[in-house]
């Protein structure tokens, strides 16, 4: 199974470049810690309660607590009767620190790994982010810039008042980027010096280019 990891600020596309990896590779298998963890906290169980006193500061949850949840993830993987059917496995926000990188070594063969690096700037960041709203009742996503509701802030097809993600707020967000400045991009020399092959791209470009160069990317590789 190849991994594929990917590897981006908040914003940079990497949730809406799964699914289109997930409609062209339909036996793929997607996990996504931000995810897990929002519902987990929407759930309020004891990781939700945990991962929300970080990332309502725009901080990383702790390396053991995201450790341990991929590594159950892979289990429930390996332990799946579907699971010889599944030859690509997409990690979105995981790893976003050199110690989780660490850690997915010990569960996955360094050949067996590549990663899409898409690139941002935080301006844009900002921009992306900040302006994104969301219904709570139907889970559709809105922006008020790019995808604007017809109605003010309320959702076309609820007509339920949009909500902002406590996370999504600009102070949040430039806290959040800059502990992935910090924290996540040195993962980057992590990859050059293990030979992981990673893809760099201009997250600025079109969504469809994006989309066009990693699937081509992923056509070249062997899996």
């Amino acid at each position: 199974m190849l991994v594929l990891i990917l590897f981006g600020p908040p914003g940079s596309g990497k949730g809406t470049q799964a699914n289109t990896i997930l409609q062209n590779y339909p036996n793929s298998i997607y996990i996504s810690t931000g995810d897990i963890l929002r519902e987990n906290i929407k759930k309020n169980t004891e990781l939700g309660k945990l991962a929300e006193n970080y990332i309502s500061k725009g901080l990383l949850v702790p390396d053991e607590v995201i450790n341990s949840m991929i590594q159950n993830k892979f289990q429930e993987i390996n332990n799946s009767n579907h699971s010889k059917n599944n030859k690509l496995l997409i990690l979105d926000g995981y790893p976003r620190s050199i110690n989780q990188l660490k850690f997915l070594l010990n569960l996955v063969p360094i050949n067996c790994i590549k990663s899409v690096y898409l690139k941002l700037n935080l301006e844009e960041v900002i921009k992306r982010i900040v302006y994104r709203r969301i219904c709570l009742k139907c889970n559709r996503i809105y922006h008020l810039i790019y995808n604007k509701p017809k109605n003010n802030e309320t959702c076309d097809i609820c007509n339920e008042k949009l909500h902002q993600r406590s996370d999504d707020k600009e102070e949040i967000v430039i806290n959040r980027y800059n502990v992935y400045m910090n924290s996540t991009l040195p993962i980057l020399q992590e990859f050059k010096e293990n030979n992981i092959s990673f893809l760099e791209i201009d997250g600025n470009q079109e969504v469809e280019k994006i989309s066009q160069t990693i699937l081509n990317y992923l056509k070249s590789t062997t899996f």
